[in-house]
């Protein structure tokens, strides 16, 4: 059965990536992504080697400064107080720190669930020998610059967190390279062992290479920001006919072959019907949260859609009439990442459904011609094309 139904994937596979039309396409698109990988494991290589150097000679600066006794000035001990406690309070210019003889004083208004771990800093600050405690926990606004829902979480010590979201460059370079041999060793061992290992390795070869936790590759963790795109562009049209174009939704037909239908719900409510990848029809709602005429717009992904994401854009007008947008997409699609991998396969990850999004408005608004593959060929009403074009 496994063989059978390996077999039927790779058969299908070769008729996807050959087929006459689009094969050419879409073999491109893998390698350009190839190419791409390649080029961020080799920058990741390079700073993995950095890191690397920069933590042995700050472990053996450590050792050290544990071995010999520390005669700093007490201005010295000060400085380094002041720079330690920015990483565990939300207002470190309210805190007032001085030194006597290498014994600290802290005074000043301060967070009640942040005064130990304040504490706990100046205590293990180099050159320090005693804390005295005048702080004051508060949570008025005389005392604190912001409210409490607005105030910033810090950590709750000065020790780097345990389980950190992102990993530094030369512990994702450690486990990408063991995941790999994992993943190749389960492959080569086969039956039940080979199998918990090859997933082993898999999972944390994915770890390594999108640097994100495994909640978030696996689509568990709720939110729409696991995976994310860039892009600009900068088209030949005044601002005003950009804006009004790329925010009428149901423009969208006219220069996308996977859009098919936009229904206008509220007055800044839409929902999509698009084609997903081996044909799937899906729907998506849209609201717009940021609506500034011919400047910015940003939307997310209402509770009724099939995929979770949020977006922006910021339009830039030029002095020669032409129009710069800068677009950022981030999305959380079913399955996680496997489902990211399967769209990104197909052609339907989000960064090249952006691209694709801004290359053919680029397009139309300078010509005026709609892509023949458009699923809507027709001209959609109510648009300018610059004169000349």
């Amino acid at each position: 059965m496994i063989r059978a139904l390996s077999l039927l994937g790779i058969g299908a596979g070769l008729m996807y990536y050959f087929d006459p039309e689009r094969g050419r396409r879409r073999r491109a698109l893998v390698r350009d992504q190839f190419d791409h990988q390649m080029h961020q494991l080799e920058t990741l290589s390079r700073k993995a080697g950095v890191d690397a150097r920069n933590r042995a000679q700050g472990l053996i600066a450590e050792g050290r400064a544990a071995m010999t006794s520390d005669h700093a000035p007490d201005r010295v001990i000060v400085d380094r107080i002041r720079s330690a406690i920015g990483r565990v309070a939300s207002h470190p210019r309210n805190i007032t720190v001085s030194v006597l003889d290498g014994q600290a004083t802290v005074s000043g208004p301060v967070l009640p669930d942040e005064v130990e771990p304040l504490l706990d800093t100046v205590a293990s600050t180099r050159g320090v020998i005693g804390v005295i405690d005048h702080l004051q926990p508060h949570y008025g606004p005389d005392t604190l610059e912001a409210p409490l829902h607005d105030r910033v979480r810090r950590r709750s010590s000065a020790r780097p967190d345990p389980t950190p979201a992102q990993w530094d460059p030369s512990a994702r370079l450690l486990a990408g390279a063991s995941g790999g041999a994992l993943l190749l060793g389960g492959l080569a061992r086969g039956g039940l062992l080979g199998l918990a290992g090859g997933l082993a390795g898999a999972g944390l070869l994915s770890r390594s290479l999108a640097d994100l936790p495994l909640q978030t590759l696996l689509g568990a963790d709720g939110g729409n920001r696991a995976f994310e795109s860039h892009d600009s562009i900068t088209i030949q049209a005044p601002v005003e006919d950009v804006f009004a174009f790329l925010t009428d939704y149901e423009n969208y037909p006219h220069v996308l072959p996977n859009v098919r239908d936009v229904q206008k719900v509220g007055q800044h409510h839409w929902r999509w019907s698009l084609i997903g990848p081996g044909g799937i029809t899906f729907e998506v709602e849209d609201i717009i949260t940021r609506f500034e005429p011919n400047q910015a717009v940003a939307w997310h992904s209402s509770g009724q859609s099939e995929l979770r994401y949020a977006g922006a854009a910021r339009y830039v007008a030029q002095p020669d009439g032409g129009t710069t947008v800068h677009a950022s997409m981030s999305y959380s699609p079913p399955g996680g990442a496997l489902g990211h991998g399967l769209a990104w396969l197909a052609g339907y990850s989000p960064k090249h459904q952006l691209q694709q999004i801004l290359l053919r408005t680029k397009a139309f608004l300078e010509t005026g011609k709609v892509p023949h593959d458009a699923y809507d060929p027709t001209p959609p009403p109510h648009h300018r094309v610059r004169s000349g074009a």
